[in-house]
């Protein structure tokens, strides 16, 4: 038969139930599909951080025989802190973790479905840098409070906010003589699984 689906026609012929029960009969299908065998190459992906720009997903497929392309198109499914956008093959990473991503073809009227091919990674969570700010006092004056005094940098992917707040310090005492001292930031409650902490002191 040519490929496609068809219809399998079911009638009573001989079949009875008895005066209790009426038939109610339904067709099934008989689908025909592609013989030829395909494969599904579909290259490693590594080294990937948070924040990266959409990575262009490269599986293909290929007749098996001749390993020339046979031009049907390719399904991404998605496990993980990941999407699938664009026209379809631009994977978008949206946190830190790992990621599984299937490469799948189900066939044609030439193929029988492919073995579907998944390529699996670690997402690292990206840098973002806590900077405490630096301070100026007369000799003499009462320290100020330094607990506010910080800001970030390093966000990706639209984020403005991680939980927490830094711990920031300095072994300056208010009798200090003129000079320069370290403000000490430390990472305190600050939490978050898609980043790690660069803490600069001021």
């Amino acid at each position: 038969p040519v490929v496609g689906d068809y219809k399998i026609t079911l009638t009573q012929n001989t079949l009875s139930a008895g005066a209790n029960y009426k038939l109610n009969f339904v067709d099934g299908k008989l689908s025909v599909t592609g013989s030829g065998s395909q494969t599904i190459p579909f290259g490693s992906i590594s080294n990937v951080t948070y924040g990266v720009t959409p990575i262009a997903l490269s599986a293909i497929s290929l007749d098996a025989q001749t390993n020339a392309a046979t031009g049907l198109p390719i399904t991404y499914t998605v496990s993980g802190p990941a999407r699938v956008t664009g026209t379809g093959n631009l994977l978008t990473i949206t946190g830190a973790g790992a990621v599984a991503v299937t490469a799948s073809q189900p066939g044609g009227e030439i193929y029988k479905a492919a073995t579907a091919a998944t390529q699996s990674f670690i997402v690292s969570p990206a840098t973002l840098t806590v900077t405490a700010g630096d301070e100026t006092i007369t000799q003499g004056a009462t320290m100020p409070r330094l607990t506010s005094d910080y800001s970030f940098s390093g966000w990706v992917n639209g984020d403005t906010l991680v939980p927490g707040t830094p711990i920031i310090t300095t072994t300056a005492p208010d009798t200090s003589t003129i000079g320069t001292y370290s403000i000490n930031i430390a990472k305190g409650s600050l939490s978050s699984a898609n980043y790690t902490f660069n803490l600069v002191n001021g």
